[in-house]
């Protein structure tokens, strides 16, 4: 066992340190250059955002050999010397930091299949994972064909946006279905490259702002300018109507008191002729 040798002021203490096998000093360097070998992929392909695809080796690596420490049935007992040894544990946060990375980002969504053997990692893209790449590469080189560097940037391109118009629609119907088939989410690398051709397709090129047709516009300005007229006519029209009809009812009403006066008069008429010839 070897001793460690302090020194303060005159006096001198040894502390004995239990020594680490050899078979956990190498898992404890193994996995240091797999963690770290996937955090600078991570941060090197962090922007377009890359990680799941290209990190995907070291990343899986990683849990291997982390796997690996945990399992260990050896005497040398390196799941207890290197992961419970201290507070601070520091090969459990780094694995707990490069397990966060991966699960946030959904990568295991670009996979159909991860697997270690023979100290190499071997990984197949899921079936519309690897459409969509397929997809958004049609796209890009639909929109490079189209059209020089310079002018992509310059706005609105016209031949970019007519021909290039079917290529964006397939790939936003395909990342559509693929949300919907995956609502918990899906693959970052995906949701970046979605981004990114809308970002180019809307803000920098300029294809979902159409021109405005002028025909529904001028039609609604027209209706609008014409409603007032149209809006007297009709009151012109119809307040004649009711004007006619209501002369009517009163010349009819004239009529109806005057033929109720008219009877009445007859009546008492006949009334005091009745009572004449009685007292006679």
């Amino acid at each position: 066992m070897e001793n460690l040798t302090l020194t303060g002021g005159l006096q001198t203490n040894s502390i004995p340190i239990e020594p680490i096998h050899e078979v956990c000093y190498a898992y404890m360097l193994e996995f240091g250059k797999a963690s770290s070998a996937f955090v600078n992929c991570s941060v090197g392909y962090s922007r377009p955002f890359r990680v799941c695809e290209e990190c995907v080796v070291h990343y899986e690596t990683s849990v291997v050999i982390y796997n690996e420490i945990i399992q260990d049935e050896h005497s040398s007992k390196c799941k207890d010397k290197l992961l419970k040894a201290d507070r601070i544990q520091i090969l459990n946060q780094v694995y707990q930091n490069i397990h966060d990375v991966w699960n946030d980002a959904r990568c295991s969504k670009c996979f159909s299949s991860v697997n270690y053997k023979n100290a190499s990692v071997r990984y197949e893209k899921d079936n519309k994972t690897a459409e969509f790449v397929d997809q958004f590469e049609a796209m890009n080189i639909c929109i490079l064909n189209k059209s020089s560097t310079q002018s992509v940037h310059k706005g609105r391109n016209e031949t970019i946006c007519n021909r290039c118009e079917k290529n964006y629609k397939m790939l936003n119907d395909l990342y559509r279905s693929m949300s919907k088939e995956s609502p918990e989410g899906i693959c970052m690398d995906v949701v970046d490259m979605m981004n990114y051709t809308r970002q180019m397709w809307g803000s920098t090129l300029k294809c979902s702002k159409r021109p405005i047709d002028m025909v529904p516009i001028i039609v609604i300005a027209v209706i609008v300018l014409l409603m007032p007229v149209i809006f007297y006519i009709s009151n012109r029209i119809y307040g004649q109507k009711q004007y006619r009809k209501l002369m009517k009812q009163k010349r009819m009403s004239r009529h109806a008191v005057n033929s109720l006066y008219s009877g009445q008069a007859g009546a008492h008429l006949h009334q005091d002729s009745t009572s004449a010839r009685t007292n006679i």
